[in-house]
């Protein structure tokens, strides 16, 4: 009906319950000629329930009509009420569906929420969504101005102005409130798809759980339906899929003298992570404030009381008391190490392990292990191959474009994708996993990897060989070179050895299989007089050691067996230092595994005026029968 112009203005007409009573005023709506705003003397509160009574309001005849009540809620949204659901970041070439690249929010809640205001941003390209309502238990298509004219109209498809074009291999998407609250975010990657041919295009992201709006990679993956994605329906690959990881603090990166961050291993609920009193470092610092990093809430700085010194590593005391956005929380206290980076010298960095052909399904490794005393940052550290011709440095890649800290003694991992490493290895240490956009060259026949800073000093660097492998494996696949002993040189062959059977065949980022360390030595001497080079990891290299008065003797060492045959040379006319170490993984010249029993070692050296000594030590080669 069309009402009459003084009871419809008339606020007595009108009463809410809660304490708010009569509005203060009516105003007719400019746009919609039937829509009426009423104006009350009070706020709304969010989330409580209210009944609107209306009474004798008549039509321009005269009529009035019958009293009657409406109920209605202020409702607020809260952060993932509407979720970013699917990514269409290359839909090339398309497989059933327009070239066009969208996001797919999803509402979970039982009421329309509006989306009046809210933005959208894709890295730092921030658009505003305007005058567009999200259906109950519905989708909503946002994509370009020309792609929205492209699908069906009967889909629910918003055309962003400036609709950010997406990035194919990963970004950051945000989704806020008009009151700048994070709605959603997520950080994908094109490793979320968890298919190497679906990721070369056509093929959408979609989330697994919406329930689960936080689980990253682990609620991602590429789309299974016959279309290349699922446009504002359920998800092909939707299914029950909880969080059921507690949240832990993992690391700590050094940003000032006065600023730390703090890295969680998901996101967390972000009221529980600002809470001051959960943190506590030595010395007698104490944390002044707290500031979140990103939009994920994954990260936060802690601004620190007083500056750190340099040359002390600190630790950082996190106590249990946050959660995650399932509601899941943090079971242990954490504690965790930081401290004022120093630039890395030549040695400081040591090449430990190498697997240059992984298993399916697995990924290309590299351990780099601190021999120093020194606190580093691996923002200030580079990863690349060397030409196998020139021996240029080639195909340079950063190992970190964030502050991320390099203590004495770890072990740091360097692959394209750190957890498909850690579902084929065991690891103590699944946290020291760095994953790197694009890895360097690292052929399986052979090849050159150097570490070096941002000015291109050389830490460390290797040529490794396919036959540095124990020969007598049927097959290398998925078997790692391990290097022995850090201390001695990277480039001597002898000093790598395949990583043991029983350690499945790799140690990433723990210590190596076979690692061994040359001890204080005199004349000659063996780390055991019996070692079996059967690959289980146990005294599968015999390690001759040697020390001489003074460094330029001539050396050569020989293997004999008990019949006296020359079985392997392992040194020729080498010149020695003062003192060294040479492996025998009991493989002979003929590249032949020796047989069980007793050898004999020489070690002849000739000095520069002619002398020369000889050493003789027994060994025995064991193995299973």
């Amino acid at each position: 009906m069309i009402p009459d112009s003084g009871s419809v203005h008339n606020t007595g007409n009108y009463y809410c319950d809660q304490g708010l009573g009569h509005p203060i005023s009516v105003i007719q709506d400019s746009a919609t000629s039937g829509r009426f705003l009423l104006v009350f003397p009070g706020p709304f509160i969010p989330n409580q329930r209210y009944q609107l009574s209306v009474m004798g309001v008549k039509n321009q005849q005269g009529d009035q009509m019958k009293p009657d009540s409406v109920i209605f809620w202020r409702y607020e949204p809260a952060p993932f009420d509407v979720v970013i659901n699917e990514i269409m970041a290359n839909p090339t070439p398309p497989v059933n569906l327009p070239a066009y690249e969208y996001i797919e929010l999803y509402n979970r809640r039982k009421m329309p929420i509006s989306l009046d205001n809210w933005t959208i941003t894709e890295n730092k390209k921030t658009q505003l969504l305007q005058g567009v309502t999200i259906e109950a238990d519905s989708f909503l298509l946002l994509c370009s101005t020309t792609g929205a004219a492209a699908f069906n109209p009967a889909l629910p498809v918003y055309a962003v102005p400036g609709f950010p074009a997406l990035n194919n291999t990963g970004a950051e998407l945000t989704l806020k409130t008009d009151s700048g609250r994070v709605m959603s975010s997520v950080v994908y990657a094109d490793t979320w798809y968890q298919d190497a041919s679906k990721s070369n295009g056509g093929w959408s992201l979609e989330q697994i759980d919406p329930n689960n709006p936080c689980g990253g990679v682990d609620n991602w993956k590429a789309s299974a339906s016959r279309d290349g994605g699922t446009p504002c329906r359920k998800n092909s690959v939707n299914r029950a899929n909880p969080d059921k990881k507690n949240p832990m603090p993992y690391r700590v990166a050094t940003v000032s003298s006065d600023t730390i961050c703090l890295y969680f291993n998901e996101p967390l609920d972000s009221s529980s992570m600002m809470n001051k009193a959960l943190y506590s470092i030595d010395q007698g610092i104490r944390v002044d404030d707290i500031q979140p990093v990103g939009n994920d809430y994954s990260s936060i700085l802690l601004h620190l009381s007083v500056p750190i010194q340099p040359r002390i590593i600190y630790t950082l005391d996190v106590s249990k008391g946050v959660w995650d956005c399932s509601g899941n929380k943090q079971q242990d206290d954490a504690y965790l190490k930081f401290g004022i980076p120093q630039p890395a010298s030549p040695g400081d960095v040591a090449i430990n392990e190498l697997l240059p052909d992984a298993k399916s399904g697995g990924e290309k490794y590299i351990e780099l292990y601190n021999r120093s005393q020194k606190i580093m940052d691996f923002k200030a550290l580079n990863i690349a191959s060397l030409d196998s011709v020139t021996g240029l440095i080639t195909d340079v890649k950063s190992i970190s474009t964030g502050n991320y800290l390099f203590f004495p003694g770890d072990y740091i991992v360097l692959s394209k994708n750190g957890n498909a490493v850690k579902s084929q290895y065991y690891t103590s240490h699944p946290d020291n996993f760095i994953d790197l956009p694009s890895f360097p060259i690292m052929d399986i026949g052979g090849g050159s990897l150097a570490v070096l800073d941002k000015s291109g000093i050389v830490m460390d660097q290797v040529t490794y060989f396919s036959s540095w492998q124990f020969p007598l494996l049927a097959d290398t696949k998925g078997v790692a070179l391990e290097r022995i002993d850090y201390d001695k040189p990277t480039q001597d062959a002898t000093n790598w050895h395949s990583a043991a059977e029983t350690a499945g065949f790799g140690t990433p980022a723990d210590k190596n299989s076979e690692w061994m360390q040359e001890p204080g030595l005199s004349a000659i001497s063996l780390n055991d007089e019996l070692f079996s080079p059967d690959e289980d990891g146990y005294h599968d290299v015999l390690e001759i050691h040697y020390h001489l008065d003074s460094p330029g003797y001539i050396g050569n060492l020989t293997i004999y067996d008990s019949k006296g045959t020359l079985v392997r040379s392992l040194m020729k006319n080498e010149l020695l230092g003062e003192e060294g170490c040479v492996n025998w993984d009991g493989i002979t010249d003929n590249r032949q595994k020796a047989a069980i029993g007793v050898y004999l070692i020489l070690f002849d050296v000739f000095g520069k005026n002619g002398k020369r000594e000889g050493f003789r030590k027994a060994c025995v080669l064991a193995g299973k029968l």
